[in-house]
């Protein structure tokens, strides 16, 4: 049997750390939890706090993360992220923001007060691969994402070694989850470009590997990172898919990851293969808000501001496609869920004239609305809130979300919008879709609306794919 050994960061989704005797202890559930979208942070009403031995991890009322440790403290900016990430007998080790552009792992030492970055990265670190013990841990990996991938420095050689053999074999990026207590075996996530994710077992010792799944379905598709030049000159990172053959160009969709603070890689996306398949070019940009490109470049996604520069790093994709012959940049569509959904009718509304028709689900059409109807929430998490849209006490601010929220200008819409929601939805709620219908009731305009129960989230993987074929069929239907 495998036991939990692996400490693997995404930040603001799941925060663990490994106890002593190989056992593997989650952090309490009201620390941080995420919706099954994987976009909006919720908590309870009590102030997060979770305990790794001797530390304290707090989100404090201004929005920024505290670590107390005895005597000692370390916190950051408000809206820099800290995380506790292990701790042996004297040193805790942390991934924090502070005093860097990029997330870093930190030691600090318990008896002194004092940190120190042992190995600096010019990329958001977001995990760290170690094996704990009696106290002690050893360190194999850093995790961090470059390129549109998951990559690693590595100081277990062997695992290094085993990855190679894995990238010699068509797997492109690998996730360690756990090492046997008695071996030098390790449970592995195997990632490809063109497949679902298998899991296997791979023997260190040996240099061998064997698959715990079954085989899965090869898709016809390509799929590979570009990047591009936004309207400041800020590169953004963007995941193209196309089918692997085709006869003419193809029509576009824009598919924007929700969040925002999520991201999209180059790995296999079922709903990109999906739409590729049917004879689509999918366009997945990394905007600025998305996450594992350094503070500065997330920060900049917040507030009204920073949203509206979000849509035109969106837009500044579909510019760069133009020169690009396998593409019909002027039969180009938009799909996304969640935020994403909003991302998808706030470019409908803001660029009426580039679209010939969106699909949006679970989706956002009130800013303002999302910030009151949030579940109940802490005052720290209200704080963050705050930094990342704005005081919902302060009129200006909701002047300026309001400004840009899609119910507010559903009259410049002019391609037709199909929407899904759900009424059981727990982080988006319910009336945003009903508000949105009256609206365009109201300006007269063309749209689908599907509702159902369920929570955010689609319930099956099949239900799932008969949207994605409705969504293919609505497209269709606006090619002319």
């Amino acid at each position: 049997m495998f036991n939990k050994l692996i400490l693997l960061f995404h930040l603001l989704i799941l925060a663990t750390f490994c106890g002593c005797q190989y056992h593997y202890t989650p952090f309490p559930d009201d620390f941080y939890t995420y919706s099954p979208a994987g976009d909006i942070l919720r908590t309870p009403v009590t102030p997060p706090v979770a305990k790794l031995s001797n530390i304290c991890s707090e989100i404090m009322p201004d929005g920024s993360f505290k670590l107390t440790s005895g005597n000692f403290q370390y916190s950051g900016q408000p809206g820099e992220y800290i995380f506790p990430a292990l701790t042996d007998r004297q040193k805790i080790w942390l991934l924090s923001e502070k005093d860097s552009p990029f997330m870093q792992l930190v030691q600090w030492d318990t008896a002194t007060g004092k940190t120190t970055v042992p190995y600096p990265c010019s990329h958001d670190i977001s995990g760290i691969i170690a094996t704990y013990n009696n106290g002690n841990h050893r360190l194999h990996a850093l995790q961090y994402f470059s390129g549109g991938e998951i990559n690693y420095h590595y100081f277990d050689l062997n695992m290094a070694r085993m990855e190679q053999i894995l990238h010699r074999n068509g797997v492109k990026c690998v996730i360690w989850h756990e090492k046997s207590p008695v071996a030098e075996k390790w449970l592995a996530e195997l990632l490809y470009t063109d497949r679902e994710n298998r899991w296997a077992e791979c023997d260190l010792h040996t240099f061998t590997y064997r698959y715990l799944s079954p085989p899965v379905p090869i898709s016809p598709t390509i799929r590979y990172k570009i990047s591009y030049h936004a309207n400041d000159g800020t590169l953004i990172d963007a995941v193209l898919t196309i089918p692997e053959k085709f006869t003419e160009q193809l029509p576009l969709i824009i598919f924007p990851h929700g969040g925002p603070g999520t991201y999209d890689l180059v790995l296999y996306d079922f709903r990109a293969a999906f739409f590729a398949e049917q004879g689509f070019a999918v366009l997945q940009p990394n905007y600025r808000g998305s996450r594992h490109y350094g503070k500065k470049f997330r920060t900049d996604g917040w507030r009204a501001a920073g949203i509206k520069q979000a849509l035109n790093d969106i837009i500044c994709g579909i510019d760069f496609l133009k020169n690009n012959s396998m593409i019909d940049t002027g039969k180009c569509f938009i799909f996304g869920g969640s935020w994403g959904g909003f991302l998808v009718t706030a470019l409908l509304t803001a660029y009426p004239d580039l679209f010939k028709g969106g699909v949006a689900f679970f989706g956002v059409y009130d800013l303002p609305l999302m910030l009151q109807s949030f579940p109940e929430r802490s005052c720290a998490h209200r704080a963050l809130d705050k930094l990342q849209y704005g005081d919902i006490d302060n009129a200006e601010d909701m002047k300026d979300l309001d400004a840009i929220s899609p119910l507010k200008n559903i009259k410049n819409l002019s391609a037709p919008l199909m929407f899904v929601h759900f009424t059981g939805d727990n982080v988006i709620d319910w009336h945003q879709a009903e508000l949105l219908e009256n609206a365009l009731i109201q300006a007269d305009k063309t749209y689908i609306f599907y509702h159902g129960h369920g929570n955010h989230s689609f319930n099956s993987r099949s239900e799932e794919l008969e949207y994605l074929q409705k969504a293919v069929s609505f497209f269709r239907n606006k090619i002319q």
